[in-house]
């Protein structure tokens, strides 16, 4: 199973085979329609690891009813650059996932957490290596009202943003 769909699974708080779970992304991904993608590579919004040698990357939402799936890719500052460890959150305490919310207006939006209270979210995340892409997150927050601007705040990180929720 591949990074991506680990993230997908943990973030989805899903505990299915791994076959399945990559079914389930391919069919998720099918159904984000053109309008949750940025347009010709364009991202929602980007913000640096305290360290400086990653940039996250918010390159993807999608609304589902009364959920916001937040998509963000990590990768290096400078393309080719080795990264050690740049550690956003180490695990999901309570502490960090406080730190971890969208902002719109005068409201702010905590990851939903699941039936066990799990919050839909990996349950760390840390960026190392080299290439293009370093990791990518997924984060399931409450959906705040379409067409509202929004900002995402993380540990570590740059807040992102603001970028403009989808209509459904």
């Amino acid at each position: 199973m591949s990074t991506t769909m680990t993230l997908r699974a943990i973030a989805l708080g899903l505990m299915i085979p791994a076959g399945l779970s990559v079914q389930y992304a391919h069919a998720q991904e099918a159904e984000q329609t053109a309008a949750d993608q940025p347009a010709d590579g364009q991202i929602y919004g980007s913000g640096r690891h305290e360290k400086g040698e990653v940039v996250a990357d918010v390159d993807g939402l999608s609304v589902d009813g009364e959920r916001l799936t937040v998509k963000m890719t990590l990768r290096p500052t400078n393309a080719g650059q080795k990264v050690g460890s740049a550690t956003i959150y180490a695990g999901m305490s309570n502490s960090n996932y406080e730190q971890i919310y969208l902002v719109s207006g005068d409201k702010k939006y905590m990851l939903v957490r699941d039936s066990q209270d799990t919050p839909l979210a990996p349950p760390r995340l840390t960026a190392s290596g080299s290439g293009e892409t370093l990791g990518i997150w997924y984060g399931v927050f409450p959906n705040p009202p379409a067409g509202q601007d929004i900002t995402l705040y993380m540990p570590a990180l740059e807040p992102i943003g603001p970028f403009t929720v989808p209509a459904q």
